[in-house]
């Protein structure tokens, strides 16, 4: 099978779309820091961006590997078979999330007479088929959607702005360094500690390419996006309301209006939404059969995908009703969940990697030394 290359303009755009994704309706951490919840995703991109050498150091280490691949190049076939389980679950896991997050906005605040599964079955269908077409058509699909999504969220940006009273963001700079650090700890875990999944699309990447300012500007990216659409959450509502809604945003467009022309921009709203939740779950289906695969010693993905899309359905529809408690596990245990492997794991593998190369640069030397004394 010809191998998928993906340019560094994808890989941009898929950390950016991804990043992006589920925080459009969830803000980690805002009943901790009230008023001051924006700076929080500015601090939390300035930590993650740790994760721009830990990726391309991965990079290069392993290349053409996936992190299933790599721990079982660097611990063994049996330790690293056990180590990688973690991340052929946490895709399928956030897929699952996903899922969930689309069937309660939609079937909760939009469509309440319509079963959650219909929207499920809908997204698991057309997540699965850009899974089982592979990375290349992901990354290419991307591109063309990004833009848009992006241009669709600054127009409802400029037309909320008049909706904004200055007033909640007063007093500046109250909320102790505690309570930062919490905040921060969630953003931290989601969304720049999942970017570690993306170590299968860096795989496709050309070994020559230098990603450092690709990776760079797609982490400054998100964490200005994510910044905003928390200004404007707080700026409408206030801190206090937010706090208490699992879809503050989705609120904030129901204020904002075009005129007499459009009242309501909730409607314009759900396309930019869902177009960045497909993405994250596409990116996410494709990465659990591929690890699946890699792990379980199968030839190719696609055979996975259909039955990985149907029992990312079941999940969704079975687990986690309530999201409201999934999203206070997120405030509270999320980083505890996920960093220590997104951060452990690649360190240990860089590590690793290290170790062996100056064994391999020691064998070289204590060769070349008995030659040495023949001559």
């Amino acid at each position: 099978m010809k191998k998928a290359f993906v340019s560094p303009l994808q890989i941009w755009t898929l950390f950016v779309g991804t990043g992006i994704g589920a925080n459009l309706i969830f803000s980690p951490g805002v009943t901790f820091t009230q008023q001051d919840a924006w700076l929080g995703p500015l601090f939390a991109g300035t930590a993650g961006l740790v994760y721009v050498p830990l990726l391309t150091g991965l990079r290069y280490a392993y290349p053409g590997q996936s992190l299933v691949i790599a721990g079982r190049t660097a611990c063994g076939k049996i330790t690293g078979t056990l180590l990688a389980f973690f991340w052929v679950w946490f895709p399928l896991h956030l897929y699952v999330l996903a899922l969930m997050n689309i069937s309660y906005l939609l079937s909760h605040l939009v469509y309440p007479n319509t079963p959650p599964v219909v929207f499920n079955l809908l997204a698991a269908i057309v997540t699965g088929y850009a899974a089982w077409l592979g990375p290349e058509v992901i990354a290419r699909f991307t591109v063309l959607i990004l833009p848009w999504l992006l241009a669709g969220l600054a127009g409802l940006t400029v037309l909320t702005l008049p909706t904004i009273d200055y007033l909640y963001f007063l007093p500046v700079g109250q909320t102790s360094f505690g309570d930062f650090a919490r905040q921060g700890l969630g953003l931290f875990a989601f969304p720049f500690s999942e970017s570690v999944l993306l170590v299968a699309f860096l795989a496709h990447v050309p070994l020559k390419t230098n990603l450092n300012r690709t990776l760079l500007s797609s982490f400054i990216t998100v964490s200005l996006v994510l910044s905003l659409v928390t200004t404007l959450m707080i700026g409408t509502l206030g801190p206090g309301i937010i706090a208490d809604k699992i879809s503050p945003l989705f609120s904030v467009v129901r204020y904002a209006g075009l005129g007499h022309y459009l009242d309501r921009l909730d409607a314009a709203f759900m396309p930019v939404w869902l177009g960045f939740v497909i993405i994250k779950m596409a990116l996410c289906l494709y990465i659990f059969s591929r690890h699946l695969s890699e792990w379980a010693g199968f030839t190719g993905h696609r055979l996975i995908v259909p039955p990985a899309a149907l029992l990312g359905l079941g999940f969704s529809l079975v687990f986690l009703k309530n999201l409201v408690e999934g999203f206070v596990i997120i405030d509270k245990v999320y980083f505890l969940y996920l960093v220590p492997w997104a951060l452990g794991y690649p360190i240990l593998l860089l590590l690793l990697a290290k170790y062996r190369r100056r064994q391999k640069a020691g064998g070289k030397q204590a060769a070349l030394k008995p030659a040495q004394k023949r001559v």
